[in-house]
């Protein structure tokens, strides 16, 4: 049954349980990998989910649309300014993308699948998106 309040909590731009929202399923994720055992595998998502909340400014909502090859950019220069490897940022964009095309595979950010993969195949193109702008591309 349809309910107006339900629907505003879902679908509002503030609301943090937004079915589109990367940092709610990030942590649905590690949620998944600890009841599975995963431990270091939710370890290294953390980090990730923590940097990327931070980069973020701490917002509780941060939409699938949202990223963009210049989020990801911005998120890779601020990372190396604050003395994070390229190592680093490539593990953590690694999780990024795993969550991004869970996502795609539920159908969640449909209209994003061209913007990132450059391409049908619905998966996310991170292809050099963490070289520095001083590293030949």
């Amino acid at each position: 049954m349809f309910s107006f309040t339900e629907f505003e909590s879902r679908y509002s731009s503030k609301s943090p349980n937004r079915p589109d929202n990367v940092l709610m399923a990030m942590e649905q994720y590690i949620d998944q990998l600890s009841k599975e055992g995963r431990a270091s595998t939710a370890s290294s998502y953390k980090d990730s989910l923590v940097a990327i909340r931070t980069y973020h400014n701490r917002q509780s909502v941060l939409s699938f649309s949202a990223i963009t090859p210049v989020w990801l950019k911005g998120f890779e220069q601020w990372m190396t300014g604050n003395s994070r490897s390229l190592t680093t940022v490539g593990i953590y964009l690694r999780s990024l993308r795993t969550i991004y095309n869970r996502a795609m595979e539920e159908g969640i950010p449909k209209k994003l699948k061209r913007s990132l993969s450059g391409g049908d195949s619905g998966q996310f193109g991170l292809t050099n998106i963490f070289l520095t702008s001083s590293s030949p591309a």
